[in-house]
């Protein structure tokens, strides 16, 4: 078995503050709302009251949108953490320089920061 076949994916809808996303089954990522610093993660920085498929994302399992609501971050099913939005303090996990990420950039595996036993 796969380590992370553990994870099935579930329709999922994570609220913020000024943008929303939605999780499908088929592991697809959308978005609707405030786009500005790029929460969208669709390429630009136009809002948008319809659902927009967010970039470059597949085999997602599980989402979530920062309180402040400017930032978004997934997880796929090998492990990997994707973040797009807002980053201001570098809370993409990317210190570039760059204030807002319009598409999705992926972070790190997670099995690189837990032990077998979490597992």
């Amino acid at each position: 078995m796969e380590r992370y076949e553990i994870f099935q994916t579930q329709a999922m809808i994570q609220a913020g503050e000024t943008h929303n996303i939605f999780l499908d089954r088929d592991g697809t990522v959308w978005a609707w709302g405030y786009n500005g610093d790029g929460e969208l993660g669709n390429g630009n920085w136009s809002d948008s009251s319809i659902l927009m498929q967010v970039v470059g994302l597949s085999n997602i399992v599980a989402v979530a949108v920062s309180e402040g609501g400017y930032f978004s971050l997934a997880l796929d099913a090998n492990g990997i953490v994707w973040s797009w939005g807002a980053n201001w303090s570098d809370q993409l996990g990317r210190n570039n320089g760059l204030i807002k990420m319009e598409i999705p950039l992926h972070l790190w595996l997670v099995e690189q920061y837990c032990c077998d036993s979490c597992w």
